[in-house]
């Protein structure tokens, strides 16, 4: 056999074996190590988006302010959600049941506002510009009584 022994082929044989189980542990260790990681970064991701983001409609001055009696996840957070729980709230013209008017949401600020509070990670208040008369629409002691 080539100046080769049984012997000696099977001790090569039981060294590349321990090598490759060697190399197998060390590249489960890395999965392992990985899966926790991942597992981790999930985790984290879930609570981000299980944070609720409080909503303020600001007027132009401290008088002028309604603090929404809902939070919303930010998981949840988009535009249509947001202009829909909006749109629940008690007007003062309620026989008529008109839109609400609130001009930042028809801005491209809203959409950079509502991004960043989307990817955000600790900003749970969201304070929306509105003028004095877009507050006057609402009929704020309905919406404190609720």
């Amino acid at each position: 056999m080539c100046g080769i022994t049984w012997a000696t082929f099977w001790v090569y044989i039981a060294n590349v074996s321990g090598i490759a189980g060697l190399l197998g542990s060390v590249f489960a260790l890395f999965a392992w190590l990985q899966a926790k990681t991942i597992s981790k970064n999930v985790q984290q991701e879930k609570m981000r988006l299980n944070q609720e983001i409080k909503i303020r409609l600001q007027g132009e001055d401290a008088e002028h302010v309604i603090d929404l009696p809902f939070a919303l996840r930010r998981g949840e957070l988009t535009r249509s959600e947001l202009l829909g729980l909006i749109g629940m709230l008690p007007m003062i013209k309620e026989k008529e049941r008109q839109r609400f008017e609130i001009h930042f949401f028809s801005t491209p600020q809203f959409r950079v506002e509502m991004s960043r509070m989307q990817d955000a990670d600790q900003i749970l208040e969201w304070s929306i510009p509105c003028t004095n008369e877009e507050i006057k629409q609402f009929d704020k002691e309905k919406i404190a009584a609720a």
